[in-house]
């Protein structure tokens, strides 16, 4: 979501929202923060120098993956990409199959 004109706190003006899976069993409410962040291995390199620091790499299938940073018991994602990158990926990957 883009909210043209009216950014929220800290100037944010792009927002993603994103619906329970059926059958998900995940609390109702705000599961984490996006945060754009083009070198996530120089990043990783700081956070294993830093003993205090609970984190971890995830991915979730080929194209999405995260460095992930707790802060008092709330997630934030620090992504190498936009939402629409992996999304424009698996098109273009499903696209691949259908036309090749």
């Amino acid at each position: 979501m883009h909210l043209k004109g009216t950014p929220l706190a800290w100037d944010i003006s792009v927002v993603k929202l994103m619906q329970r899976r059926p059958g998900s069993t995940d609390a109702v409410g705000l599961d984490h923060i996006d945060f754009y962040n083009p070198d996530n291995t120089k990043t990783a390199e700081i956070l294993r120098a830093e003993q205090s620091v609970r984190w971890n790499e995830e991915r979730n299938g080929e194209h999405c993956k995260w460095i992930s940073v707790w802060v008092d018991g709330k997630e934030a994602k620090l992504r190498t990409d936009t939402v629409l990158s992996p999304c424009i990926a698996e098109m273009q990957e499903i696209e691949a199959v259908l036309i090749g």
